[in-house]
């Protein structure tokens, strides 16, 4: 399974090991969610070529119900990381958006792991300014 048409797949690591990932996603929370990603890439080489695969998915999930913002970060000087905020109506949303991406790409040939390292966290507001 690949987080990304034409990259690498990405290794998974939850953020909370006492609560999966798979788990928050599949919650019955029924509020809106920001999906906090943190990718870290092995070089810079990486990195880049995460970045021209990006686009695309990205206008796939804004395309899908629920969706309400997204923000890329990057690492600066030199750290090879990248950011993802995005902010859902709902985990449900979130879920079925990720899981039509998924199979849109089901049928492509399995890459071996890239060593890029993923973390992804489903959250809540619970305090604003």
């Amino acid at each position: 399974m690949s987080d990304f048409e034409g990259f690498d797949p990405i290794i998974l690591e939850d953020v909370d090991p006492t609560v999966s990932f798979e788990s928050q996603v599949r919650s019955d929370h029924s509020g809106e969610v920001a999906l906090i990603g943190t990718y870290i890439f092995q070089s810079e080489a990486q990195l880049d070529a995460f970045m021209k695969t990006f686009p695309g998915h990205a206008a796939f999930m804004k395309s899908k119900p629920g969706f309400i913002s997204a923000k890329l970060h990057r690492g600066i000087a030199g750290a090879n990381v990248l950011i993802i905020y995005a902010v859902w109506e709902s985990p449900a949303a979130f879920h079925a958006a990720f899981q039509a991406e998924e199979e849109k790409q089901t049928g492509s040939a399995e890459k071996p792991t890239s060593g890029t390292i993923g973390r992804r966290v489903l959250v809540e507001v619970i305090s604003q300014d």
